[in-house]
């Protein structure tokens, strides 16, 4: 085998080159049985919008505030306000999360494209790109863990969430 091979085969993060294969077609890293492939899929909650999570912390503030007494003629302005400020919030939230959904299903057949082109080392569990066709900003033989992969091949593929 030529020199130059063995450096393109070896895994940059643990230097092994056995036991490298193509992480879609890698066992699962949930470890199930019959599933194939590493997951690309972000979790749930990169999903979630802030200002949902926020408006979920108000109305519980706002039901401690009031003491479980969500009834319309309550005498209490500062739970009232917290109340319809979390109305408010969770509106925004969910119409947040919707557009955040959109865009994740919008940027993911560019990162299932990519992902076909990534390799995972079962021996350290990382994953890499070789030389070829590399999302932006993403170098060859740079290895990472399975969350940090996930994470990185999203936003490389133009998927970021912004604050609002």
């Amino acid at each position: 085998m030529d020199p130059e091979d063995a450096t393109l085969k070896r895994c940059p993060h643990c230097g092994y080159t056995d036991r490298i294969v193509r992480a879609a077609y890698a066992p699962s890293d949930a470890g199930e049985a019959g599933a194939a492939g590493v997951d690309v899929a972000l979790p749930a909650h990169e999903s979630w919008s802030a200002l949902l999570m926020g408006a979920v912390g108000l109305l519980l503030v706002s039901a401690l505030a009031t003491e479980g007494d969500a009834v319309p003629g309550n005498d209490d302005p500062v739970a009232s306000c917290l109340m319809l400020a979390a109305l408010a919030l969770g509106i925004v939230g969910v119409l947040r999360t919707r557009r955040i959904k959109a865009r994740m299903r919008a940027v993911e057949p560019e990162v299932r494209a990519y992902h076909e082109h990534a390799w995972y080392c079962e021996n350290c569990t990382h994953i890499h790109f070789r030389m070829g066709r590399l999302p932006q900003g993403v170098a060859p033989f740079e290895a990472w863990a399975l969350p940090d992969y996930r994470r990185r091949i999203w936003y490389a593929c133009g998927f970021v969430t912004s604050v609002w």
